[in-house]
């Protein structure tokens, strides 16, 4: 629908001058440069919520609502660039779709970029506010415009058909708030800068659970928050990645930490001590203990430890904390080519994530 025409427009020689357009495209630039790297401070949160977080975790949102003190994951200047790059693109995408409605006709794209519709979807006689990227009005009927920037990982799951269910949520509340049936939703992959569009239906069902969840919220109090929406660790021990990412995951999960897995960190609960239980029974006189690794083998450890450049201290205390193990001669041979893969695949990226692995352990 809109894809088309925008590809069209990129490979036409013949271009046309909007200098509205390109007016607009300055300021919005400068507005989402300032706001990444600018301001001071975040936009304050506390006693608000926006429609655009409508699908998130009631606990999540709940703590800003709340205008609980933050402990968990930072904005740092990675994500910070990450953010600014995905505000240009979709800046980006919107307005070229409007220069090529322009050439070729088929409709009109409004209220974008400084011109956004405010929004109002109510719940429970409250009023939450949101901003879509725009509206396309194609002269018998207008439907909702969102453009967002994608990893290649969720790009692939929207060619399936496949939209993250907090999208979905926004796209919905949007819809209801305007009485629109149909959205179009953009995405933009960020590793190859493909364009992929799919025409999202209104969903009652979702824009009821949408209600629910945030009058769970409006509901609450720093006493007694809603239920988060990821409880539980999947089936390896690891939390939601969503947690992660989540700036209160240090008090909504004080019993989990943040650990290095192969080349990526992950959030899961501290593994408890183990107790003891006295029994009468008696054990074997002879039992045999399983073997432990060669002296040639104790001897490379070390040399592998300086061969990545991976501080002994380290490494005992990571051996302590998933094996109960203190010395090298009490590896099990079972466990050495284990072992000896984590301090390679350490070995590749401690120079990136030096520090912060210190901090982790």
């Amino acid at each position: 629908m809109l894809i088309e025409k925008i590809n069209k427009y990129l490979t036409e020689e013949e271009k046309i001058t909007d200098k509205s357009i390109s007016y607009e495209v300055s300021l919005l630039s400068q507005w989402a440069f300032e706001r990444q790297f600018c301001n001071n401070e975040e936009p304050a949160s506390k006693g608000k919520l926006r429609l655009s977080a409508a699908g998130q975790c009631p606990r999540k949102l709940a703590y800003a609502y709340h205008g609980i003190e933050k402990n968990g994951k930072e904005i740092d200047g990675r994500r910070r660039l990450t953010f600014f790059a995905g505000d240009v693109s979709e800046i980006t995408i919107t307005l070229l779709a409007k220069l090529a409605l322009k050439k070729y006709g088929g409709g009109v794209l409004l209220a974008t970029g400084r011109e956004q519709a405010t929004v109002k979807f109510k719940v429970n006689g409250i009023e939450i506010e949101g901003h879509p990227d725009g509206i396309f009005w194609d002269f018998q009927k207008g439907r909702l415009l969102e453009c967002k920037s994608m990893s290649d990982y969720s790009f692939r799951e929207l060619e399936k058909g496949e939209i993250s269910e907090e999208y979905l949520a926004q796209d919905n509340c949007y819809l209801d708030a305007l009485n629109f049936g149909e959205c179009i939703h953009i995405g933009y992959n960020k590793n190859n800068s493909i364009m992929f569009e799919k025409i999202v239906k209104r969903d009652p069902k979702v824009v009821e659970e949408c209600k629910k969840n945030l009058l769970s919220v409006l509901i609450s109090t720093p006493e007694k928050l809603p239920e988060p929406k990821y409880p539980e660790p999947d089936e390896k021990g690891f939390c939601s990645w969503r947690c992660l990412y989540c700036p209160w995951w240090g008090i909504c999960k004080p019993d989990a930490e943040k650990v290095l897995i192969g080349k990526a960190y992950k959030l899961r609960p501290k593994k408890q001590p183990q107790v003891l239980i006295p029994t009468t029974k008696e054990e074997p006189e002879n039992k045999p203990k399983e073997q432990t690794i060669s002296p040639v083998q104790q001897r490379a450890i070390p040399i592998g430890l300086k061969k990545y450049n991976i501080k002994s201290k380290v490494f005992m205390e990571w051996l302590e904390f998933n094996y109960q193990i203190k010395t090298i001669g009490e590896i099990p041979e079972s466990k050495y080519a284990e072992i000896c893969d984590w301090i390679r695949d350490t070995g590749t990226i401690l120079s990136d994530h030096k520090e912060e692995l210190i901090k982790t352990k």
